[in-house]
């Protein structure tokens, strides 16, 4: 809990104590304890939970939704293969949890999935969505003997990959499954796959949550690298929500500080980011140990933390800050100005708002120009207020005047900057104030 977002305390809870004393844990194993009304699962594991608020949600009771992987482990652990199934939940404090009566469906595919479980709910078309592991993900008709991890460890999860075969794409990927009501969900479809050409040998796709920015899509995926055995952050883009790229050229959007740090070898983000002011916060997980840090005595690796996990293997929460709509930018040097011309937009808005900044003795002008490229009269370069601040939403404006004409009509905007940096634009109603959304 926090009042600030920063300053974290853990509340003592009863729903399950420890050498008697309360803790946070609010559903899961609890090393000694018993099943209880708001506890079911103490003797299991609750793996890779997602949890959604629900809006419109059919009574008190319903307002938090769960969906996770129960795992009773076996002796020898996954290598051996553990007892899990998926299991969903509901609850009016996001604390005390009940078991969902009915088991969840997942279109042809069954009542299985794989774990990671990353939720949101779609406002526009009233959905729960959640991004995850299809329960079939690893099947792929590989001949037995082609793998010579097999013969080492009999049995593991490292099966061999061959690129160009999609009919053999065994490797981690991001599906995804929509439900109206938390038990009945579509069949999962593939929405991030590695790529034999993009993406490095080791590269599997993990966790990944996505939010929307206007006509846009954008979601935070974990990327594992299996030889470093670490996980960095890669922003992914979209126009449908649906088909993803990599955005950034691919490169980390969040990475792991190293050596010393408390994030040294895995960060991942699989909630959506909260707008602060000026700022997207998003808040991330993090460990000083490598992936699969259990795994270090089978195959010989000789780490700290593979010895003693009770010293040396620690996880947290971090917090990291983006300036709102900050992903990419148009920047003009002081050395040459900046000159851009959007392609024709249509809009019913009457204002033009920017996110831009501007160093210091930088500057932005802007121009209206038509569907002919023609300058709107009233609205050019020479006739614009010069901006030199910096503003998450400046209303544009034209020797005082902020009214656009044509409204409903195609239009242009025509930007010059110097030494400064234009995030986004966007039309707006007429009576809008900076600082709030177009």
């Amino acid at each position: 809990e926090s009042d600030d977002g920063i300053h974290f305390r853990k509340p003592e809870l009863d729903i399950c104590p420890f050498n008697g004393k309360g803790t946070n844990i609010v559903m899961g194993f609890a090393r000694g304890g018993k099943a209880t009304e708001w506890n079911p699962w103490a003797e299991y594991g609750v793996h890779s939970n997602g949890i959604v608020f629900d809006p419109y949600a059919s009574g008190p009771g319903q307002r938090y939704r769960t969906i996770f992987s129960k795992v009773r482990f076996v002796p020898g652990g996954a290598a051996q293969g553990n007892i899990r199934q998926t299991c969903t939940a509901h609850s009016a404090d996001g604390i005390h949890w009940t078991p969902d009566p009915d088991a969840p469906v997942f279109g042809t595919g069954g009542g299985e999935l794989d774990d990671v479980s990353c939720l949101h709910y779609d406002e526009g078309a009233r959905q729960f969505v959640q991004n995850t592991r299809h329960g079939r993900m690893y099947s792929a008709a590989i001949p037995l003997g082609n793998n010579p991890w097999e013969f080492r460890f009999p049995n593991h999860w490292f099966n061999p990959y061959c690129p160009d075969r999609p009919d053999l794409m065994n490797k981690r990927r991001v599906f995804q499954t929509r439900s109206h009501d938390f038990r009945h969900w579509s069949d999962p479809l593939p929405v991030s796959v590695p790529d034999d050409e993009f993406d490095n040998l080791d590269e599997a796709h993990y966790g990944m949550q996505q939010f929307r920015v206007g006509q846009y899509y954008f979601a935070t995926l974990g990327l594992l690298r299996f030889v470093d055995n670490e996980m960095d952050v890669r922003l992914l883009l979209s126009r449908d929500g649906l088909s993803f790229r990599a955005a950034d050229r691919g490169r980390p959007f969040l990475a792991p500080q190293g050596t010393g740090h408390w994030d040294a070898h895995l960060v991942s983000i699989t909630s959506q980011p909260i707008e602060m002011g000026d700022d997207w916060w998003f808040y991330h997980g993090g460990a000083n140990v490598h992936h699969d840090w259990w795994m270090g005595p089978p195959e010989g690796i000789d780490e700290p933390e593979a010895h003693d996990a009770t010293r040396d293997v620690r996880f947290g929460l971090g917090l990291a800050k983006l300036r709102r709509e900050g992903f990419a930018s148009l920047d003009g040097s002081r050395q040459r100005d900046g000159y851009v011309v959007t392609r024709p937009l249509l809009s019913g808005g009457t204002r033009l708002v920017i996110n831009a900044r501007c160093r210091p003795g930088g500057w932005i002008r802007t121009a209206v120009r038509d569907l002919r490229n023609e300058p709107m009269e009233g609205h050019t370069l020479e006739e614009s207020d010069v901006f030199t601040g910096d503003s998450i939403r400046h209303t544009v404006t034209w020797r005082g005047d902020a009214a656009i004409p044509d409204a409903g009509r195609w239009r242009k905007i025509h930007l010059e900057l110097r030494d400064a940096e234009v995030f986004s634009l966007c039309f707006a109603a007429a009576g809008g104030q900076d600082g709030k959304p177009c």
